[in-house]
């Protein structure tokens, strides 16, 4: 039933690409219902009037009121379970104006991507969690989501219905950015299926029979009707008539906790995937502050790696900036393990929230941790440049950063792309261009497990020698410089004009990486730049292809001992371009095609069309959508990068 009615190809393609995405992710939870939705003694009473007002106990087969058994058509089970599950939160005490079970099946949900289709039932909310959305009621739009129900029946395929579900969880994910975690039903006449969608993956429930558990189905539909914090959403992050705003944790650990305020002025970066690190990236300034100075909030569910040697994002940031490397890279002026109001001081973790009970070793790799740093210095990514300037003085800075944050601060950072490399417009010389994300970084001593770890960082912009799965230096830290250079040029014919990248560089997203880049660093640039980089831009491309090719000749992977003197002649190379280049007059272009976006994920860039001119909507469409079809989009679970 549910196959026939997604036999459109639109509708088709986002089910598969989901149970793709999703693959490995889905985790049986045998205590799922003891754990998450157990039945306590305080509700035995409010337990007892539901019984008595919606439920049979006079037949020999105990059911639920007006549920049939053994219906022909789906379409006979919505309008009776939305009013079942609408007539059970209210005799919990669930105001209507706070949670409502809404009957969608036929109705268009608003959302970032408008799904084709549809869950059967969507509990949705009203109230400040919702910090993304106006509507001070339940509606129909997944701004207002709490948990999609899939509806269908005992002959249908559960998988096919747990993909659907999926769907649109993901969709909820990606509308509302701050989600903890969300709950989803899959429910048939009989038996339902409860899941729970976080960053680590899904947590599944054994199947339950409804009819023959009322205490446990009622306690469910009350549980997905909840409290906020305990529905996943954020509590340190909340709407008001103005906006949103964030609170962190500024006290030291021990005393009395103090909250710093902070509203948010804009979405800068969010990752489009809901496993993975779930990185959300905001520009904000302090809520009544009479300075005007914005800082950058970024947010991640930081994995458990299990290996040891890593350290955090938060601690290397602190160490560099103690060290005095103060130019090129975001300065960072808080670090925190985010903490729920809920009387107890311990950081939010997926594990946590699933109360898995006793952990083992290999439960922990599943575990993440929901981090929150602040820092000062943002921009916009080197793609997004507007002259030919703007693009070499922030590439120089970025390497002159990464110069100090390796010689002085002993730090390799290993994932340079083209999204940890910002412009900054207004910055001063050193600081136009700001290197950021330190998630993957290492001390330059770190001999430990971590460090030894292959293929850390984005694939496209990976050196060849660390596609080898060799140690990588500070040389290779370097070629991924190079390489982001080569694919912003090749990949725009003017500022913010897009086109496609020849075919060896489509390469470097494939397994043919390695050699194509080799054969793209001894070939010299056969493949022509666009016209608009001029003279400079070849020459500069050139001598960095040479710099490579005399130090890694022979072996791979051997670099010369030189470190002061590597640095010096890559910086020159690029002060030499910047001088040809100020004495060139700036090619004129014409109105860009594409607006600026907004960086999507771990460097992975998608090909846009030069030709047209796109309308707002299908702008608002292409930088909001997840749903992609490039498989190395995907987040994996040993190298994404968020």
């Amino acid at each position: 039933m549910l196959r026939e009615l997604d036999s459109d190809k639109r509708t088709a393609r986002f089910v598969a690409f989901v149970r793709s995405c999703f693959e490995g992710y889905w985790l049986p939870h045998d205590d799922f219902f003891q754990n998450l939705f157990p039945i306590k003694r305080s509700t035995t009473s409010t337990l007892r009037q539901v019984r008595e007002g919606f439920y049979n106990d006079q037949l020999r087969y105990k059911r639920w009121k007006t549920i049939p058994k053994s219906p022909k058509s789906v379409d006979t089970l919505y309008t009776p379970l939305t009013n079942l599950m609408n007539n059970i939160i209210a005799e919990f005490g669930v105001p209507r104006e706070a949670r409502r079970f809404i009957n969608t099946h036929s109705t268009q949900i608003e959302g970032a991507d408008d799904l084709p289709f549809s869950p059967g039932i969507f509990l949705s909310g009203g109230g400040p969690e919702f910090n993304r959305t106006a509507a001070s009621l339940p509606c129909p739009r997944y701004r207002n989501a709490i948990s999609p129900i899939e509806v269908c029946l005992d002959t249908d395929d559960q998988i096919y219905a747990r993909d659907r579900l999926a769907v649109f969880m993901q969709e909820i994910f990606v509308t509302q950015g701050s989600r903890r975690f969300a709950y989803g039903l899959v429910i048939t006449p009989n038996v339902l299926t409860m899941y729970m969608f976080d960053h680590s993956g899904i947590a599944v429930s054994p199947p339950l029979d409804y009819h023959k558990h009322p205490e446990q189905f009622a306690i469910i539909i009350s549980g997905m009707a909840a409290n906020p914090q305990r529905i996943g959403f954020d509590s340190s992050v909340w709407g008001d008539d103005t906006g949103a705003l964030v609170r962190s944790t500024v006290s030291p650990p021990g005393s009395r906790k103090k909250y710093q305020k902070y509203r948010i002025e804009d979405e800068i970066f969010q990752f489009p995937f809901m496993p993975g690190r779930g990185t959300l990236v905001w520009l904000v300034s302090l809520e009544n502050s009479t300075e005007n100075i914005q800082y950058v909030i970024k947010d991640a569910w930081i994995a458990h790696t299990g290996v040891d040697g890593h350290e955090s994002e938060g601690t290397l940031l602190a160490l560099a900036k103690e060290r005095g490397v103060n130019k090129g890279l975001a300065q960072i002026e808080h670090f925190e393990e985010v903490q729920q109001r809920n009387g107890i001081a311990t950081p939010d973790t997926t594990l946590r929230n699933r109360r898995m009970g006793r952990i083992t070793d290999e439960q922990l790799l599943w575990d993440r941790i929901h981090t929150r740093i602040i820092l000062k210095g943002h921009g916009k990514t080197i793609d997004n440049f507007d002259n030919r300037l703007e693009l070499l003085y922030a590439f120089r800075d970025a390497v002159v950063a990464h110069r100090h944050l390796h010689n002085d601060a002993g730090i390799l950072h290993r994932d340079i792309s083209i999204n940890n490399i910002l412009i900054n417009s207004n910055g001063e010389e050193g600081n136009r261009g700001l290197l950021i994300d330190l998630d993957h970084a290492i001390r330059v001593d770190n001999d430990s497990p971590y460090s030894k770890i292959p293929l850390i960082g984005t694939w496209r912009f990976m050196s060849y020698n660390v596609l080898d799965k060799r140690p990588p230096t500070f040389l290779d830290d370097l070629q991924s410089f190079y390489y982001v250079l080569l694919w912003v040029v090749y990949s725009h014919s003017a500022p913010h004009r897009r086109q496609r990248v020849p075919r060896r560089l489509q390469l470097w997203d494939s397994e043919y990486a390695p050699d194509s880049k080799r054969s793209f660093i001894m070939s010299h640039l056969e493949d022509p730049i666009p016209a608009y980089f001029g003279q400079a831009f070849p020459k500069l491309l050139k001598a960095l292809g040479k710099f490579f090719i005399e130090r890694f000749q022979g072996e791979y992977g051997i670099p010369p001992p030189d470190l002061h003197n590597d640095y010096d002649v890559f910086i020159k190379h690029i002060n030499t371009a910047i001088s040809e280049l100020e004495l060139e007059p700036e090619v004129e272009t014409l109105p860009p095609c594409l607006t600026h976006e907004k960086p999507l994920a771990g460097g992975d860039e998608p090909d846009h069309s030069l030709v047209q001119e796109e309308t707002q909507h299908q702008r608002k469409r292409r930088r909001r959508s997840f749903w992609i079809t490039n498989a190395e989009r995907r987040p994996k679970r040993s190298t994404a990068k968020y």
